[in-house]
């Protein structure tokens, strides 16, 4: 079922890609916060059933597998509040005329 991911390592460096965020942000500023939401919640439960199926697997390589998988899951998730959080502070509040 699963391949060898041996040759498709590759050490997540989030300062490397923070052009690229940035630039997909910038890309997209009308983005709907719901929709934000909806992606942060499909993230979160991702890295949950990556986390289930590390925790059931017997097969030490498929467990080392869905690891990085909820690993890099996270860090997409924690991206995706963290622009949420961005977008939230820079939108006027209703009644917040000053």
């Amino acid at each position: 079922m699963f391949t060898n991911m041996n040759n498709h390592r590759m050490a997540y460096r989030p300062a490397q890609f923070a052009p690229e965020i940035a630039a997909a942000e910038n890309a997209c500023p009308d983005f709907d916060l719901e929709d934000m939401q909806t992606h942060l919640e499909q993230l979160q439960a991702q890295v949950a059933d990556c986390e289930l199926i590390r925790d059931l697997t017997t097969d030490r390589a498929e467990r080392d597998l869905f690891k990085r998988f909820s690993e890099h899951f996270r860090v997409l998730a924690t991206e995706v509040e963290r622009a949420i959080a961005e977008r939230t502070s820079t939108q006027p509040r209703r009644g917040d005329w000053s």
